[in-house]
């Protein structure tokens, strides 16, 4: 029986002892098998004898082995090295622009510090100076030109053409005399009077005290006009009130009234109504002879321009203002024609607010 090993689908002949030559194979360039060639059996002669064959990968050097396991690590290291250093120069410029950058701003401020600082200090020096001026300059420099002339000696002669003239500027300050001739004339001595100090009397400011209002009626009138206020019960005069001057009135179950300034038809009117245990209230500055009209403008044109209005006035609920559960209680205010807290066309009902009856109204003229 004759063993065959085959290698790549080339068969070679076994050595006749059965054993394989360790003579390394050397393969054909030319019929050089694929990296991943598949085993193979074979079958020779009459008893099968197979020989499981696999092709191994390409043989290379060892140097090319070394080559290639030590290529990759070394060119990574390098990089990581070169990026390394690439960060750390980064970080150097980096770290070194910003101290620059502090430093020239450091420098910036010390300099506006130091600038700023002389110009105070010159200016106080120099207001400091002034305030130390000699007394005897501030004494004699007392020409409107702010000069001082020295007084003309005896031997001085304006007509004559051989007396030097001096042209030296005079500015106050004491300056050496030009003229060689020696003067005789004594100054005479500079009297300063001082002006009296006149001190201001102090200024007295008077308030007057409101007094306030008493609260002793149902309806209390008060007059914070600058005018005498008649106060009329619809046709009856009520009282007149002064400035700051008071008067009340109270309703008797039933009644319905109105309180205005003077007997005058375009007057503004405070209504009042007692009835079913309330105090039914409303202001009113609707023109007289509005008529059906439906709004204030309307009213104006029926009546002829008549406003209905003539001093402002405001009505408030001393116990119960703005109190929910005491109905419909507040102050309602009206210091024009047309305001929109009062009646302005005789269908303007919701303008009308009620209160208990034990409520006591301040009603003030020119709130």
């Amino acid at each position: 029986m004759t063993s065959l090993t085959v290698v790549s689908d080339v068969a070679i002949p076994a050595p006749a002892s059965g054993v394989i030559a360790d003579t390394p194979h050397q393969p054909n360039p030319d019929i050089e098998p694929p990296l991943d060639t598949p085993s193979k059996d074979l079958e020779t002669g009459g008893a099968a004898s197979l020989v499981r064959v696999k092709a191994g990968p390409k043989r290379t050097s060892i140097w090319d082995g070394m080559v290639l396991m030590i290529t990759p690590a070394t060119n990574e290291e390098s990089k990581a090295q070169e990026w390394a250093l690439q960060a750390k120069t980064v970080r150097r410029r980096l770290f070194l622009m910003g101290f620059l950058a502090v430093a020239v701003v450091a420098v910036t401020i010390g300099l506006s510090i130091g600038l700023t600082g002389g110009n105070v200090g010159d200016a106080s020096t120099s207001s400091g100076t002034d305030g130390q001026q000699p007394l005897a300059n501030a004494i004699t420099d007392t020409s409107p030109d702010r000069r001082r002339t020295d007084a003309p000696t005896s031997d001085s002669n304006p007509n004559d053409p051989t007396t030097p003239i001096n042209h030296a500027p005079t500015t106050g300050e004491p300056f050496a005399n030009v003229d060689p001739t020696p003067s005789t004339a004594t100054a005479a001595p500079m009297t300063t009077t001082v002006a009296p100090t006149t001190t201001r009397a102090p200024t007295t400011t008077t308030t007057t005290t409101v007094p306030p209002a008493s609260l002793d009626q149902m309806l209390n009138f008060v007059n914070r006009c600058t005018y005498p206020i008649s106060v009329f019960k619809v046709d009856r005069l009520l009282c007149t009130l002064q400035p700051n001057g008071q008067c009340g009135d109270t309703l008797i179950d039933r009644e319905h009234t109105m309180y205005r300034h003077t007997k005058a038809a375009d007057a503004t009117l405070v209504e009042v109504t007692f009835a079913d245990r309330k105090l039914w209230y409303d202001i009113s500055a609707i023109p007289p002879g509005c008529g059906n009209g439906m709004s204030y403008a309307e009213c104006v044109r029926n009546s002829g321009g008549a406003i209905g209005y003539n001093v402002p006035v405001s009505v408030f609920p001393t116990k119960y203002d703005g109190n929910p559960r005491k109905g419909n209680c507040h102050q309602v205010t009206c210091t024009q024609p047309a305001c929109p807290d009062a009646y302005l066309y005789p269908f303007d009902d919701w303008k009308m607010k009620d209160c208990p009856d034990d409520e006591v109204f301040l009603v003030t003229f020119c709130p």
